[in-house]
């Protein structure tokens, strides 16, 4: 094609046709220059075309992970209300100075706590640095770092609850006897001890009562943050 081009124009000059020579210099030029656009545009295209199958991956993999943390908060929050419901009643029955009736081996069930576990690591890796370029919605990225704080909350509180269950609540129950022992056949059952309301037991149950619904509440907060994300995500 190079050879073609350049006979035309050798045979051009030869027979003196000047002007037509550069006429057809330029178109050949404008040429050139047509299709080196159409090859930069097809490039970009492409490029355009891989970084939208990246985001769509991100996308992807963000909702079976957000997924999976609403699964596990649902559980957290349902027992989350059971723990504050049966502990609130605890403490109202005790604090009206009447006898009541309720299992020994039930008062550990009052102090229950199980820590959510978020899995953020998607999250993350939008937000990070490299990744970030591959979002185009800028209001999308807006509600991952709403989530994002959420998130960081949420494991704060958990934290103090945690750490007020471990230096606290588990050294009390081994105090009180109340905790739980393995018999010889391998079975886990709750000591059996003759067991007295006090007022620091009282003052232990009360302060974790409001950390389980301090827990319970960030918890929820969490939970619209989580859905108004995936309705957006799924838009």
């Amino acid at each position: 094609m190079i050879k073609f081009f350049r006979h035309i124009r050798l045979n051009l000059m030869e027979t003196g046709k000047t002007a037509k020579y550069f006429k057809y210099a330029i178109g050949e030029i404008i040429l050139v220059v047509i299709g080196i656009l159409i090859a930069l545009s097809i490039n970009n295209w492409n490029e355009r075309t891989k970084l939208k199958i990246e985001e769509q991956k991100l996308i992807s993999s963000l909702i079976k992970e957000i997924e999976s943390n609403v699964d596990k908060l649902k559980i957290s929050i349902n027992n989350n209300q059971t723990i504050v419901k049966m502990s609130s009643t605890f403490l109202k029955n005790a604090a009206s100075n009447q006898d009541f009736d309720y299992k020994v081996s039930n008062i550990p069930s009052l102090f229950a706590y199980s820590s959510n576990k978020i899995e953020s690591s998607i999250l993350n890796e939008i937000l990070g640095t490299n990744s970030r370029a591959l979002i185009s919605n800028e209001t999308f990225i807006e509600q991952l770092r709403v989530l994002k704080r959420n998130y960081n909350r949420s494991l704060k509180t958990e934290f103090y609850v945690d750490e007020y269950w471990n230096n606290q609540i588990a050294q009390l129950m081994n105090e009180l006897g109340l905790g739980i022992y393995m018999t010889s056949d391998g079975l886990f059952k709750n000591r059996k001890v003759d067991f007295e309301i006090t007022n620091s037991f009282l003052s232990s149950l009360s302060l974790m009562n409001g950390y389980q619904q301090s827990l319970l509440r960030r918890r929820q907060d969490m939970a619209k943050v989580l859905d108004e994300t995936l309705k957006l995500l799924k838009q």
